[in-house]
């Protein structure tokens, strides 16, 4: 995958969502960065001071991204306590969406609406 937005070298900045190699569950989990160390570890949501070498980005080869740009969903909104309909705005580079209702969701707050899935 492509380093992180205005970082060619692959270098996590804070806000970027990666995966995380835990050696306690033998594979990768979601992570969010929080900081990056002055010796070249990375503090996550999950862990801090990471190696670079249990980083990565999010796997989107193969299967592709989880939605499509123009893909109709339901967004939950924490203020409002429900899910909402909302349209796919475009798939950023750090694994997040933007809805036509808010930038920069995480695909754990999107799904694919209801009645979709029945016909």
């Amino acid at each position: 995958p492509p380093p992180g937005p205005g970082d060619a070298d692959g270098k996590y900045a804070p806000g970027d969502l990666v995966e995380y190699f835990g050696a306690s569950l033998n594979k990768w989990i979601p992570a969010k960065v929080l900081a990056a160390n002055s010796d070249g570890t990375y503090d996550l949501d999950c862990k801090p001071r990471v190696l670079p070498n249990k980083i990565r980005w999010p796997a989107t080869s193969g299967s592709g991204d989880l939605y499509k740009v123009g893909d109709l969903v339901e967004y939950y909104s924490a203020s409002q306590s429900r899910w909402i309909p909302a349209k796919v705005i475009a798939a950023t580079l750090r694994g997040t969406y933007d809805l036509d209702c808010k930038p920069d969701v995480t695909a754990d707050k999107i799904r694919y609406p209801a009645e979709t899935q029945l016909n």
